[in-house]
């Protein structure tokens, strides 16, 4: 393994970095292959097309989305009779005319061109500053994007788990027994960090 730090003196402490970088260089130096990394850095209004090394990668991204929400568009549920009643009662007023033509025009043909309509005009808008908060910017903007917001929320969202955290204190509960009752601290932290290392290379 090459050595990335060879100022470092400590071989011990240069190793551990080398392998640091190697491991989040495998898992997220390829981003853009990995469909959820890509749609997440596309919709996030502070990275989206700049963030991606190959601009055909960055279209791909865009149009996997657009098709996506174009599919999500023909499984919404139809309305309610309450609203389409509602909606006839309003046709009946002065302004149906001037309404109905308006919505012919202003409303896409159809799905696919409605979702790209959306994505167009999100893609035109100003990046953010890397520290301000997607979510916020998102959530001023729901209204103005909803195809785009709703399919956010299955991007830009926390991992709801703590499968990894449960599986150190399994690892622990295994390592410390009453026969193994006088292991150092220090020995018990290097058993845990081996027996997860394992079984996530596994």
């Amino acid at each position: 393994m090459a050595q990335i730090y060879p100022t470092v003196k400590n071989n011990l402490v240069a190793e551990v970095i080398n392998e640091i970088i190697n491991e989040m260089d495998g898992r997220f130096n390829d981003f853009e292959a990995n469909i959820l990394y890509a749609e997440s850095t596309v919709l996030d209004p502070r990275f989206k097309g700049r963030a991606f090394k190959s601009t055909e990668a960055f279209k791909k991204s865009v149009a996997d989305i657009n098709k996506k929400l174009a599919q999500t568009i023909r499984s919404l549920p139809e309305p309610p009779q309450e609203a389409i009643s509602n909606k006839k009662k309003e046709e009946d007023t002065i302004w149906a005319e001037f309404d109905t033509t308006f919505q012919q025009v202003s409303q896409p043909t159809n799905n696919t061109a409605a979702s790209i309509i959306e994505m167009d005009k999100y893609l035109a808008e100003e990046y953010i500053s890397r520290k301000d908060d997607p979510l916020v910017w998102w959530n001023q903007r729901k209204a103005q994007y909803p195809l785009l917001y709703n399919y956010m929320l299955k991007r830009l969202c926390l991992v709801a788990t703590s499968v990894p955290c449960e599986r150190i204190f399994s690892s622990a509960g295994e390592t410390i027994r009453k026969r193994r009752s006088l292991l150092k601290s220090t020995t018990v932290e290097n058993l845990i960090f081996c027996i997860t290392t394992c079984k996530s290379e596994r």
